[in-house]
């Protein structure tokens, strides 16, 4: 292993053309594609996908091929994929789940180097609560070994630019001590 244990990305919106307002195609596959071969030259245990991977809920092959080649040259190298959905990619069967070397993290959670890794997928303002409390309750992980994985519109980081489904604080009240929340969402990077 080398001196990380994962390699985290969010909104990677796989689609030839992802956005329309500018004149290039294929981004998003590179950006994969990037974050492939850095976590295989990291020596990373685990990618840790936080939602919208996806652009849309219906797509054509090429999305689901490009993030399933992705996928299968990790797994080759020995580097599992956990991830949650976004708002955007939204299944009850998620693409990803395809892949034996991919583990959907919602209402599950996966032992990693010393940490537990829990998810909860996009969740509509009136079902957030409740999921927060299934990681609290039903796995009953320890907060400060447990790295929480999401996609949400957090009041706090983008309440001015759309509908907020909940509060950082939320995730507090439920996992007082988390080690660590890694959401997508922001389209930004942020520590």
């Amino acid at each position: 292993m080398g001196d990380y244990f994962a390699l985290t990305a969010s909104d990677l919106h796989l689609k030839k053309r992802t956005w329309s307002n500018r004149p290039i195609e294929g981004d998003s596959y590179f950006a994969w594609e990037q974050t492939v071969n850095l976590a295989i030259r990291k020596e990373v245990e685990v990618v840790i996908l936080a939602g919208d991977i996806l652009d849309k809920q219906i797509n054509g092959s090429e999305p689901i091929l490009k993030l399933q080649e992705g996928i299968e040259k990790l797994g080759a190298a020995g580097i599992k994929t956990l991830f949650v959905q976004g708002q955007h990619e939204y299944q009850e069967g998620p693409w990803a789940s395809l892949s034996k070397y991919a583990i959907h993290l919602h209402r599950n959670c996966v032992d990693v180097n010393d940490y537990t890794v829990v998810g909860i997928d996009f969740q509509a303002k009136e079902r957030l609560q409740d999921e927060l409390s299934y990681v609290t309750e039903t796995l009953k992980v320890a907060p400060e070994n447990t790295i929480l994985i999401m996609h949400q519109v957090w009041e706090e980081w983008m309440g001015e630019r759309a509908l907020p489904q909940g509060k950082l604080e939320d995730v507090k009240n439920w996992l007082p001590g988390l080690r660590l929340l890694i959401t997508g969402d922001l389209h930004e990077s942020r520590l």
